[in-house]
């Protein structure tokens, strides 16, 4: 069986894999969640890519084995990163952004903050207060009720 690496997209955290880590699980597979250093509530507290990275990369040290890794979102940035470590059989890029190695999100976006990203005030960027424009926007397949009470904002 593999063993996969799942890399959240920004603005959540690990928790979005769980039904597709119990679902490997069950299918014997061996999975590792990783909680990237740059989501999260407090300014103070938060990473940048390179911390993402680094946070995945002693995960996949600390396995040791071919791993299948996977990103979401976001997460593409860091698995763009790491496609190329020795541990990493498989990449696979889970309606993720897929940069050049080094290119960062800015460049990818030209610029320009999509409708549902805000700047804040401490230098951070975050989502939008609209909480229908994020859900219609990053995860429409779930519905308003469930994203209500586990969605964006429960977690981050």
């Amino acid at each position: 069986m593999s063993t996969f690496v799942l890399i959240h997209g920004g603005f959540c955290r690990g928790w979005v894999w769980a039904e597709t880590a119990a679902a490997l699980q069950e299918d014997g597979h061996r999975v590792q969640v990783v909680d990237l250093p740059s989501s999260g509530t407090a300014a103070a507290e938060l990473g940048d890519l390179q911390a993402d990275v680094a946070a995945v990369r002693r995960t996949l040290d600390g396995i040791g084995a071919e791993v299948v890794l996977v990103g979401h979102s976001g997460g593409g940035m860091v698995l763009a990163e790491l496609a190329d470590h020795p541990s990493v059989q498989h990449s696979v890029y889970l309606a993720a952004l897929w940069p050049q190695k080094g290119q960062s999100a800015a460049e990818m976006l030209g610029g320009q903050l999509p409708s549902w990203m805000v700047a804040r005030d401490n230098g951070t960027v975050g989502i939008s207060d609209d909480l229908e424009l994020v859900r219609q926007t990053l995860c429409g397949d779930i519905d308003p009720e469930r994203f209500a009470t586990e969605g964006i904002r429960a977690t981050c």
